[in-house]
Order: C-alpha cells, then structure tokens, then sequence
C-alpha cells in the first residue's frame, strides 16, 4: 500500500510539473504568478530534490518571504546550495546576502567572491554589483577603471542600472574622460529602459538646463514616469515644479508692474492655462480655471511630498515638516513637524537639523529646550550650514543651552561670516564693537558690519548708522557753531568730517528703516529733533517718531508726543500724511503698518 502511494505521488507530481511547465525549478520565480500553496510544496519538493533552479528560486522565496515566512538565514541556505553547484543566480543573490548581511555577517570580500563567478559567467546582475564594489572599494580596492569594465560589459546586454551607472562614470569622470555627450547616451538609454533613477537624472537634466535646452514639459515627462514606479527622488522634483507654477498662478492674481520677468512669468503661465484648456475642454472663465488648477497643483504637491516623505527621502521628510509647521497644505501641528523633521535630521538633513533646533528654541507647540536647540544646530553647523553656525553662536554668547562663552561665540559666527551670512557678520561685528571674546577693534566691527549692511541686513545698517552717529574711533568735539565762536582750520576739518559722519549715519539708519526697524526709524527722529550737524526739522523728527511708535513702545510714544507739543496742528497733520505716504512707497513693509 506504501509502494501504491509513493508511486501515485510521483505520477502527481508528474502530472504537475507537466501543467506548470516543470514547477519553479524553470526560470525565475518571480516570473511565476497565483501561487497556491501545492506550487510551494512543489518548490520545496524539486529543490530538496537537488534541482537547482528550484533551489535558488526557494531561497528567493525565502529572502521575500514569498510563499512562505521571510527567513533570511533559510533563504543563504538554498543560495549556498544552489551556488555550489554553478547556478549563477544563486552565486548572485548570495553575494547579495553577504553584501547586505541577511542571514549571514555581512562580509564584502564574500560577497565579491560570489558575484566575481557569477559575473564571469556572463550574469549581467552580478557585473554592475561587481562594477559597484570596485567603484566604492567594498571587498577590493577601490578601482574605477575596474568598475567601468563590468559596468560596460552588462551595458552591453542591455542591463539598464549598468548603463546607468556608466552614464555616472562618464559625467564625473571616474575611470574614463569625462564626457557628458557619452554619459547622457548611457542615461537615456537606462531611463528608456525604465530604470526610475535614469529617468529622474533626465527630467533633472531638463528641468536645470544642463546637457539639453532648459524644458520643463521634458522634465516632467521623465519625473512622472520614475513616479509612477514610487521613485521618491522624482516625487520630490515633481513636486517642486508643481510648486513653483503654483506660486506663479498665486502671483498672477495680484497686479504687478509690466517688469520683463513678470511679462516672462505671465506668459508661462497663460501657456499652461491654455494647454489645461485643451487638455480638459473646459468652458469656464480665465479665473475659475486658474483657481482650479491652482488647488489641483497643490494637492498634487502635498500628495507627492507625502509618498516621498512615506518612503524616506530626507529632502521630503524636511518638506512635510516645513508644511506642518506653517500649516501649508495640511493643518499647523508643530508635534507632526517635529516629527518629520526629526525622520530628516536623523539621515543627516542639515536644513532639518537646523528647523529642529529652531523650533526647540522658540518652544512653539512643543516643550522649550535649549539643550536640544544646541543639539541640533550643532549637528548643521557642523556640516557646514551657516545659519546654523551663526545660530550656535547665538546661543553660546547667550548662554542659552551651553555655559556663556564668547570665544566660542566668535568661532561660529566667523565661520558663518566668511560664507557670506549676513546675519553673523553682524553679529560678529557687535563682538568687536563691544570687545567680547575679542579685543575691541572698530575697524574690524566696521567691516564686518559693512559687509551685512551692504546684503540688506536691517541690524548692521542700524549699527553702523549708530557708529557714524557717535562718532565711534573719531574724537568727539563740542556742538559748536560760526556764530559762537571763530573756528580755526582744524576745527573746520573737525566739523566737516562731523558733517559728513552724520550723512553717512542717516543713509544707513534710513535703510534700516526702510525695511520697517523701529530702532532706526527712532534714530532718524532724534537726528532731527537735534538738529545739531543737519537742520532741526520737527516734521521730519515726528514722522519718524511716529513710524517708530507703531510697535507701542512707551519711550517712543512719549517722544513723538513731545515733539507734538512743539509743532502746529498744520505741521502735525502733514507730518501724519508724510508717514503714510512714507509706508506706502516701501511696499515690503506696507503689511505692518495697515
């Protein structure tokens, strides 16, 4: 009766192998679809029997835990047995294994070991993952030239992540002359293929310009086809040029002046309206389309940034967290950007590890914590960020989170400073002013403030406007006037160059002002309360005074006040008018005042 069913299970499987082509000893398993659970028991079945294919294929089985649970060290058990005896998939997946340490420690020279006999037995996986171990010195020596070899040989078979990755070797130049022509063959070769890190290199390429005339319609072809196979990197790009039209439709709701860029930036978008149009044979107004495809670009960008950020791509993760915090797209939930900029900070995002420490300083919606402020902006400043840098500085000359130290302050700010932010260029110049961490140095404080104030920085434009105001490095002489007493030639050149310190004061405080800083716009009204290098004028000295006073601050309310008290109710009046025909003619403050 054994005997019966042995043989009958023999004719079964028989009969099975001969329905479903010989079982998963043919091919790749991942060729074979609508497993049941007899298909696995075959597998098992064939593999035990010693069929290698069958062998290799349930270790895959095994790695992806498909059919069965995913068991790693399972699945180097039928590669090993299946590389042994010469099947050079198995070699190649079991390189992998020990590449990736799954199911065995990981182990470069055992794993290049595997791919080298897979490789020269013509298995185009097990090339480009030797190319690859060669160009990043994994197991062997690190050898470009090496790498362009294997890569260049499964490029041959069409194998698209080689012609991709020789397309990198062209354009950086690494084992071959550089030579973008070659290298965006290769790439578009890769991307025609459907390989999604090719077809984002393209749309990158089209969308900056570079190898091909700048198109954004090419660009997004390429970035939609990688997102289409949940490329997070293309994701991300798309949804980057979904935001900027966006922001252009935005603008294009508000009146601007005829400038060439904006006739540029109308005539874009009135392109894109128009093939909306086409697209989606709509009969409704210019407006209604606009808003329309405005909110569709939005959701698309939130949808895309979300994807990306699911999948781990820093640069979108630090997104969503931007989003979250200024409660674009999605409600303002300072936890849920904390949350995403910390998936960032972690994989090293030097803007997130700054946004991190921002927010941790400022406490909004979470616990204030200065210690981990610190933390974080020391993780950026340390990559070089410069607001970061400038930041850390803040908080050692603070004393915020760290013990007080000024020479540490210097440090940071200078290192900020000589990258050009404008930020800690003024603040170093406030540490030489002041002889802190330093010794006091004008000179030095003036550079440094010349260089933010000429940047547009409201506070080095105050400062240097109080230097020139004061008179700081430059004797300080008396008020003193012709009719009062007669000057002799030193005097005259003492008072000249006063004359001129007090020009250079107003231009500086009047463009700090301008940008809406209440202390310059305080400055200016003292200046000509005065009068005493420029003429007294009361109507200037209120109009500033008033400007200044918009904040509530007593000290300048009282000054505008008394002022008041001096002038006519005609002058008082038109002093009003010039302050809000003042607003009005510097628009980028225009928001604060009404």
């Amino acid at each position: 009766m054994k005997i019966l069913q042995k043989v009958c299970l023999v004719l079964l499987m028989g009969t099975f192998s001969s329905v479903y082509g010989g079982g998963c000893g043919d091919g790749d398993v991942k060729e074979l679809i609508n497993w049941t659970k007899r298909d696995v028991y075959q597998c098992k079945y064939d593999a035990k029997k010693g069929n290698v294919s069958a062998q290799n294929n349930l270790g895959d089985m095994y790695k992806n835990g498909k059919g069965v649970p995913k068991d790693y060290k399972e699945a180097v058990k039928w590669f090993k047995l299946a590389a042994k005896k010469g099947n050079v998939s198995a070699q190649n997946n079991l390189g992998v294994m020990y590449k990736k340490g799954k199911g065995v420690p990981k182990d470069y020279k055992e794993a290049v070991k595997w791919f080298k006999l897979a490789a020269k037995k013509g298995n185009v996986s097990a090339q480009n993952n030797l190319g690859v171990m060669y160009k990043k010195g994994k197991g062997v020596p690190k050898d470009y030239k090496e790498a362009v070899k294997w890569f260049k040989l499964a490029s041959k078979e069409r194998h698209a992540k080689s012609q991709y990755d020789l397309g990198i070797m062209y354009r950086d130049g690494l084992g071959v002359i550089q030579y973008d022509k070659e290298s965006i063959w290769w790439i578009k070769k890769s991307a025609e293929k459907g390989f999604p890190e090719a077809q984002n290199n393209l749309g990158e390429r089209y969308s900056e310009g570079k190898g091909f005339t700048q198109d954004n319609e090419e660009a997004i072809k390429w970035f939609k086809l990688a997102t289409k196979q949940k490329f997070p990197e293309a994701q991300y790009n798309l949804s980057k040029i979904y935001l900027k039209e966006a922001n252009q439709i935005s603008d294009s709701f508000i009146k601007k002046e005829d400038s060439q860029d904006n006739k540029e930036k109308k005539n874009y978008i009135e392109g894109v309206i128009e093939k909306f149009i086409s697209e989606t044979n709509t009969e409704n107004s210019t407006k209604e389309i606009k808003t329309y495809y405005l909110n569709t670009l939005r959701s698309s960008v939130k949808n895309l940034i979300v994807s990306s950020s699911k999948q781990g791509f820093d640069k979108s993760q630090f997104v969503l967290g931007l989003m979250y915090k200024n409660g674009e797209g999605v409600p303002q939930d300072y936890k849920e950007a904390v949350k995403w900029y910390r998936k960032a900070a972690k994989q090293g995002n030097f803007e997130a590890q700054y946004s991190l420490g921002e927010i941790y300083q400022e406490g909004k919606g979470i616990p204030q914590d200065y210690t981990e402020s610190v933390k974080w902006y020391r993780l950026a400043a340390e990559q070089g960020y410069s607001e970061a840098q400038s930041n850390l500085g803040d908080m050692y000359r603070n004393s915020q989170g760290v013990p007080q130290d000024n020479e540490e302050a210097i440090k940071w700010f200078r290192l900020a400073a000589e990258q050009g932010y404008s930020e800690a260029q003024s603040n170093l110049g406030d540490m030489y002013r002041n002889g802190q961490g330093v010794s006091q140095d004008y000179k030095e404080s003036d550079k440094w403030y010349r260089l933010a104030a000429e940047q547009g920085n409201f506070e080095a434009q105050r400062s240097l406007g109080i230097m020139y105001k004061n008179g700081v490095g430059v004797p300080q002489e008396e008020n003193v006037s012709k009719e009062e007493i007669e000057l002799d030639d030193d005097q005259k050149s003492e008072m000249e160059k006063k004359k001129q310190d007090y020009k250079e004061s107003i231009k500086w405080f009047t463009k700090s002002a301008e940008q809406g800083d209440s202390k310059s716009q305080y400055n200016l009204g003292e200046i000509y309360q005065e009068g005493k290098v420029v003429p007294k004028n009361m109507v200037k000295a209120y109009m500033f005074f008033n400007l200044a006073a918009v904040n509530g601050d007593e000290v300048k309310i009282k000054s505008r006040n008394k002022v008041a008290i001096k002038m006519t109710p005609s002058q008082v009046e038109k002093s009003q008018d010039m302050a809000r025909e003042w607003i009005r003619s510097h628009k980028q403050i225009e928001k604060y005042y009404f």
